[in-house]
Parts: structure tokens; sequence; C-alpha cells
């Protein structure tokens, strides 16, 4: 099983995550959340890195877990020992040479001017203690520049608590998206200190990504006339071309603008957009060209519309460029990656999202077999959720 390293905030203690352990513990992983140096000012924040690497049992199969003032430590850890994965819980994100005390007027930050901002959602009894084993912070972690060139290249997720008062949402959501690029929140309803207000939902929010559901591996996926595989270099015209056309986005909000498109490429790169698995290009067979994108994903569990308790279903999504339209190459592609999971993968719900207006949409669905379930509202508009079991579609 895992081994889970905690890093705590700023003036915090490993104490504020017993619960989190506890729980995380019960599922037979192991946790360490060791006190960190916080008020030694001849340590700074490698020195707090190397606390935590010296409480770990072994260096193996380990998740890194960063809160508040942690997310300054805990890339440090997860590039020391490579580890499994990096989770940051409503947490400061650092940028190249960048000291804590800068981060934040660069990030933006602002006093919410809110109440309570740390304990208004945790039990008295709790936050009591919390308050109790306060520490101070030392000057020399705050002024000493972050000494990584870049985020560890290693799987990265962000917890965003959706009540927090001191790190509000709004603000998250822009720290996230500037600075971790690529990366799209889980959000939890809780407040800053939701290792204590919450935590058997956040343990199992980290336990779930340390073992992630098992995703479709294959990279590329043949059928008479479309490849589905990765992107190349020569797909990029063609794929801007596709996340602006009017055609394509009209029941998805509209289409972005080239610029943003063309932004958001020089960010994080153009072998990203498929890096996932279960994400391909769709192409022609013999050109080669690009007619459109599939993903193959698990529908995120704070997002409206799922068929399980806990969501996480695996969902299937797709996009075409309209000179493909009526041809069969939605269906025969769609079909293929189906019955590619289908060989691979164990039996449960596959279900599709789409706007209740998208006639296309969902006349695809019932040729393939999905079953309309349930209506919600959802982006201003009326979506219908059709399922299917993923075996159906075995060859």
């Amino acid at each position: 099983m895992t081994t889970f390293a905690i890093v705590h905030g700023a003036g915090d203690v490993g104490w504020s995550w017993h619960l989190v352990a506890n729980a995380l513990q019960t599922k037979g992983h192991t946790v360490v959340a060791p006190d960190l140096p916080t008020e030694d000012e001849s340590k700074n924040l490698t020195d707090w890195a190397a606390t935590v690497v010296a409480a770990l049992p072994s260096t193996e199969d380990v998740v890194v877990v960063g809160h508040s003032f942690g997310g300054f430590t805990a890339p440090l850890v997860a590039a020391e020992i490579n580890a499994k994965a990096l989770i940051f819980v409503t947490a400061m994100l650092p940028t190249p040479g960048e000291p804590p005390n800068d981060w934040w007027s660069n990030a933006g930050y602002t006093d919410s001017g809110l109440e309570d901002q740390f304990w208004h959602d945790v039990p008295p009894h709790l936050a009591e203690e919390s308050q109790k084993r306060e520490r101070d912070m030392s000057e020399t972690a705050m002024a000493h520049p972050w000494p990584l060139d870049a985020m560890p290249a290693i799987p990265t997720h962000f917890i965003l608590c959706t009540e927090d008062r001191f790190f509000t949402p709004a603000f998250m959501r822009k720290v996230v998206a500037d600075r971790l690029g690529g990366v799209t929140p889980i959000e939890l309803p809780a407040g800053h200190c939701a290792q204590l207000s919450r935590p058997t939902e956040l343990a199992d929010l980290l336990a779930g990504i340390a073992t992630p559901a098992p995703m479709l591996s294959a990279t590329e996926i043949e059928s008479d006339r479309v490849l589905l595989r990765k992107v190349r270099d020569t797909d990029r015209e063609r794929l801007i071309e596709l996340q602006t056309d009017p055609q394509v986005w009209a029941h998805l909000g509209g289409p972005r603008t080239r610029e943003a498109i063309e932004q958001r490429i020089e960010e994080v790169g153009l072998a990203k957009l498929t890096a996932a698995p279960g994400t391909y290009v769709i192409a022609d067979r013999t050109t080669d060209q690009v007619l459109g994108t599939l993903e193959l994903k698990r529908r995120a569990a704070d997002l409206p519309g799922h068929v399980t308790e806990h969501g996480n279903e695996l969902e299937l999504g797709y996009l075409l460029h309209p000179d493909t339209w009526g041809k069969g190459v939605a269906f025969e592609a769609t079909t293929a990656a189906l019955r590619a999971a289908a060989a691979e993968l164990p039996d449960e719900p596959v279900i599709v999202v789409t706007q209740t207006a998208n006639e296309r949409s969902l006349k695809l669905a019932l040729r393939l077999g999905f079953s309309p379930v349930t209506t919600f509202e959802a982006y201003d508009a009326d979506q219908t959720l059709a399922q299917a079991n993923l075996h159906d579609f075995k060859a």
C-alpha cells in the first residue's frame, strides 16, 4: 500500500493530520506527518523537506501531500524521493526562485475580510487544541528563494476547499490556473483546515488519488478507417481549428478563441493534450489527417451527473470536425475505443453526458447502445446522462 508523507502548514504541527492519518491507516496505508522545524532560524525549506524524508520508512510508493504553506515544501520532498504523486491541499504554489514572503503579492492575494478564517467549520474541541499547538515561523524559511527550477515532473493534483475563508475558492482557482497549468482542482466542501473538519472525506480523496481507478492503457487503437493515437506536432493546426469551430462547440458553451488555444498549447505543450490514458486524436488511417479527438476518462466526483454513489465512472466524450459529420466516423471511433476498453478493463458503468438539445450526439449514444438515465441542469442548459455497461461492447 501507499505511504503518505504529510507536510503541514505554517505554524502548524503533524498532530493536525491525526484524524486523516487514522482514516488512511484503516485503509491499509502508512502515514508520516512529522513536526517541521518551523521555529529554527538555522533551517530553511530544504531542511524542512529533509525532516519529512528522514521520517519515511521507505521512499517506495510515496505520495506527498502539502497543506497551505506546505505547498512550498512538499515539491522539494517529492523531487528528492521521486514520489509517486504530489497532492496540494488548499496550498500555496511557488514559482522558481520565489521567496515565500513574496508569494502573497505575486499571487495577487487579498484578505477575504471574513471572520474565523481557519476554524469556522472545525469542531470546537479540535479548534481549541489546534490553536494551543500553534508555533512561530522562522524568517529564514520565509526569505529564502524556492530552490527548484520547476514543479516535479510527476502526477500532480490540487484539492480546492470550497468553504475556505483564508484562501478563497475564487482566488485559489486563479492560482492553480496560473501556476499549475493542466491541473483541474478537485473540490472538497470544507474550510482551510479540512484535515480537522472533513478528515474522512479528505482521506477518501487522498486514497482515491493514490490508487486510481483503472484506465484504458492502449496508445493506439485501429479500426477500418480511423486510428486513435497520441498527438503529433503536425496535428497542431487541425486541433486549433477543432477547438475554435463554432459548429463543433454549438452545444458546448461556444468556441474558444484561437489566441486562448495557442496560449494553452504554449503553456502545457502539444503532447500534454493526449498524455493522459484514454485520450486520443482521431486520425484518418490513410492520410493521417486529424478528424477529431476522443476521451474515455473518469467523470470527476464533484461534477453533477452520476450513476454510482461516489462518481468516477468511465465517461465517453469526443469532438469531430464538421467535414466528418454524417460519414459514420463518430460511430466507428467510439466503438473502437469502447471495445478496446471492454477487452482490458473490468465491467463497470460507462456514461455519456451531452446537452439535451444536441440531437446528433444523443442519436449516436442510442445507436451505440446507451440508455438515457436522467437529465439535469448544468452550464445553463439541460443535460442528458445515458449509461451502458462496458462489457456490452466486447467484440
